[in-house]
């Protein structure tokens, strides 16, 4: 379907004036889904949690905080960060801004990813502050 000189999907309702609606579903009442935003979104978490861990391990290793007082302290962080974005990004609605399956799902992505990083300036500041 060739409408203006460029392609349209007939099945997005893209370029149809008659069924024009301001709900963002185009007349259709589905929400379309954006990757983008989708991706973008996943990104900023990401980062939120990334930083989460190089903080936590940080303060950790300071605080020196050893075997499982320091691993329960970035479960603990990890999963205040987590719940955090939840209340105060999302809203409490995971489902509309990310592809987890529910909110322990949520909570637990990247668990291992962060806790490398964690566990990286946890020894370098405890290292730091106790053994130089």
């Amino acid at each position: 379907m060739m409408m203006g000189g460029a392609n349209m999907d007939p099945m997005a309702g893209i370029g149809q004036a008659n069924n024009a609606s301001t709900d963002g579903t185009s007349g259709t009442g589905r929400k379309m889904f954006n990757a983008y935003l989708a991706s973008t979104n996943a990104l900023h978490v990401s980062d939120a949690r990334a930083y989460m861990s190089l903080v936590a391990g940080a303060v950790a290793g300071v605080t020196g905080l050893t075997n499982l007082k320091g691993a329960c302290a970035f479960l603990i962080m990890h999963f205040v960060t987590g719940a955090a974005v939840v209340v105060f990004k999302f809203n409490g609605k995971i489902d509309k801004y990310t592809s987890a399956s529910g909110l322990f799902s949520f909570l637990t992505q990247e668990l291992q990813k962060c806790s490398l990083s964690f566990i990286l300036f946890w020894t370098l500041f405890y290292g730091l502050v106790y053994l130089f």
